[in-house]
């Protein structure tokens, strides 16, 4: 029998792409972590807290488990909920033109970065992402068409049993709730362009998570803060400690108890592609630009330029989140997860799950997976005994 974990722990959770309600990120991860305490033997009381949060002018929802001894330790469960940020916010049609112009300079940038691709990334997966650009590419042309063409028919179909009118509806049904529910909220987030009306909804959705996070850090009672990210959830979890980062490189930086933060985890993780398909890249000549985004978005990554520019200039980053514990959780049966191969992790904290799942149900099936809360638990909390 385990013993409860020691300390002050706060685990802060934000979730992924597609539909999602308030309190299922709580229930998700505090399920499994749950499931892991009752196979360890572990004793414990589950209670339903409320805070205030003034300067965000809102109560947060969390869960607090301590030991049933009523002991000082405690883990307190946070989620950053922004799906209603992006419910009905683009269409189909604005979709599939992001798509199309975000993936024609895909071929020239694999084209442009061989060497890059050489360096981090193993042959199977520089396949996959090849591949998988040509799927996407030609799915974005394929819609408009088949969708117009449907639509040409149908007065013929009506006259035919009204076959055009229920592939109509079957495509619409099919596809467009994977556009704007999926797809739609990669599309919001990882625009970076300021002169886009999606570019609030991103930094509302990055002030949110900071917020949280600051909130959970001046807790006196908290001793360490592990943030966690499923999906696109994770990308939002680096960029915020990125954020973090940034803001703490500046003069008037406010004081945080930036030591706490004791660790990442992340699972079913598409960062090695959003950083190949979506994070803004400089041009071959753009060696000043190219030096800027790479210290706004170095929180662990790898140089994705290997050109040596004429000339250099300082850092102005305090890499204080530079030897930050990171685990990556994946399984080969989710076409969203990966390794993590343009990022500092250690090979052994990239770890490969075997979900049971089939092909793409690998990717929602994280949250019930025990062996992965054991495998964190005994990284960031100190519990030996594995699950059963």
């Amino acid at each position: 029998m385990a013993r409860f974990p020691t300390g002050r722990t706060a685990f802060v959770v934000i979730h992924g792409i597609g539909e999602q309600n308030p309190f299922d990120t709580l229930d998700g991860f505090g399920r499994g972590l749950l499931e892991l305490f009752d196979r360890q033997g572990i004793n414990y009381r589950l209670a339903h807290k409320l805070k205030r949060h003034p300067e965000e002018g809102w109560t947060e929802s969390f869960l607090h488990i301590s030991p049933k001894n009523r002991g000082k330790s405690a883990i307190d469960i946070h989620e950053v909920y922004w799906a209603y940020l992006t419910e009905e916010q683009i269409t189909a049609a604005e979709i599939r033109q992001w798509l199309e112009d975000t993936l024609a300079g895909v071929k020239t940038f694999f084209d442009e970065n061989q060497q890059l691709i050489r360096e981090y990334e193993q042959a199977d997966q520089v396949e996959q992402l090849q591949k998988l650009n040509k799927k996407l590419r030609w799915g974005a042309r394929l819609y408009p068409p088949v969708s117009a063409a449907l639509q040409l028919l149908d007065p013929l179909s009506r006259l035919t049993g009204g076959w055009g009118e229920v592939a109509l509806k079957w495509l619409g049904d099919k596809a467009s709730p994977y556009l704007t529910g999926y797809l739609g909220d990669v599309a919001i987030y990882t625009t970076t362009d300021r002169k886009s009306k999606f570019f609030n909804l991103r930094q509302q959705i990055l002030r949110d998570s900071l917020a949280m996070l600051r909130a959970v850090l001046a807790d006196e009672e908290v001793e360490r803060v592990i943030l966690c990210g499923h999906s696109l959830g994770s990308v939002i979890a680096y960029d915020t400690l990125n954020r973090l980062q940034i803001e703490a490189s500046l003069p008037e930086a406010e004081e945080l108890p930036l030591d706490k933060i004791k660790g990442l985890i992340t699972f079913g993780s598409p960062l090695d592609k959003i950083a190949f398909f979506f994070r803004q890249h400089a041009g071959k000549e753009q060696w000043l630009r190219g030096q800027i985004l790479g210290q706004l978005h170095s929180f662990k990554s790898k140089p994705l330029c290997f050109n040596d520019p004429p000339v250099t200039f300082d850092d102005p980053v305090k890499h204080v989140f530079a030897d930050l514990p990171w685990v990556n959780y994946w399984d080969r049966q989710d076409p969203v997860s990966g390794r993590l191969n343009l990022y500092r992790i250690d090979p052994e904290d990239n770890v490969e799950l075997k979900l049971g799942k089939p092909w793409g149900l690998a990717h929602v099936a994280y949250w019930e997976h025990v062996p992965m809360y054991a495998d964190f638990a005994g990284r960031f909390l100190g519990l030996q005994a594995t699950a059963s």
